[in-house]
């Protein structure tokens, strides 16, 4: 007979004691190695793996690195207090992940990177929105200094439409918004490991139709990278609400942006690319505008 499971971020952060604020933190720089690599890996399969099988890799190694814990727990872990909260966040997720592999195949692993991650600046937009939450206008400037730094990056001309692989990175970026969003509503009452093992599972259900009509592997040899991205993707989850539980989100989430620093690094080591002045500004105008958001925000 198993018990109630105390695993919502508010009762593991009780759990854990009084706050170990480096240990959040460096769980937070872990969890944004672990997103770079997993782009990293997934843009050197783009021509070697179809779009939907990259995502179900993905998805699958999350569900195999959350089940023992969910067997384990059996009824009470597979237990949610709002299943449609669970579907939407996992159709947004789905989304976002489906369009941000489709853009590494044509830009940077910086730019893809930089472009999901401008998802903080659109949050207060969604609740505005979503909930008719107001924006609050002290937040208006570093909304405005994060789209000045999409601007930069992007520099749209009037053949905006061809740089589809920008536009993809950025629809990343909105997708990843609204699943966020979605995520702290459900992180008051669902369980950190419920959650994230029904991501990975709907998520899964979502993209196999896409397998039917999408369905390429180069070679055998190409499941060792997909199996790592599903493993990859799973620790960094876990590394994610980790932090969480150390760490306040208003201390510890800005530390996300160190997967944009990670990425600089990769392109140049890997592909020798070095950002242009301009996306430079653009760089940190983002890191900066989302950092001071978010601890605002909070």
């Amino acid at each position: 007979m198993h018990k109630e499971i105390p695993d919502t971020l508010e009762a593991q952060r009780r759990l854990v004691g009084p706050h170990h604020l480096t240990r959040g933190i460096l769980y937070m720089l872990a969890c944004g190695l672990m997103s770079s690599l997993i782009w990293f890996i997934a843009q050197t399969l783009t021509s070697k793996a179809s779009i939907p099988i990259i995502v179900a890799a993905r998805n699958i190694g999350g569900i195999l690195f959350f089940l023992p814990w969910m067997l384990y727990h059996r009824k009470t872990a597979f237990k949610a207090s709002n299943f449609q909260l669970l579907f939407l966040r996992s159709l947004s997720g789905t989304a976002s992940t489906f369009l941000i592999v489709s853009a590494l195949g044509s830009i940077s692993l910086t730019n893809a990177s930089l472009l999901i991650n401008t998802a903080p600046f659109f949050i207060p937009i969604i609740f505005r929105i979503w909930k008719q939450t107001p924006i609050n206008h002290k937040l208006l400037t570093l909304i405005g200094i994060g789209f000045l730094g999409i601007i930069l990056i992007l520099r749209p001309t009037l053949h905006i439409f061809d740089q589809i692989g920008s536009l993809s990175g950025l629809a990343s970026g909105i997708s990843f918004a609204i699943s966020t969003a979605l995520i702290r509503m459900a992180a008051q009452s669902e369980k950190m490991h419920t959650t994230n093992f029904y991501f990975y599972l709907i998520s899964l259900i979502i993209t196999l139709p896409f397998l039917s009509i999408g369905w390429h592997i180069e070679s055998l040899q190409t499941l060792i990278p997909l199996g790592l991205i599903g493993l990859l993707s799973g620790v960094g989850q876990s590394f994610f609400f980790k932090s969480l539980q150390y760490g306040k989100a208003a201390v510890v989430s800005p530390f996300g942006y160190s997967a944009v620093i990670y990425s600089v690094f990769i392109d140049y080591i890997v592909h020798h690319i070095i950002p242009s002045p301009l996306e430079i500004v653009g760089i940190l105008l983002i890191c900066a505008g989302g950092i001071l958001l978010t601890r605002k925000r909070k």
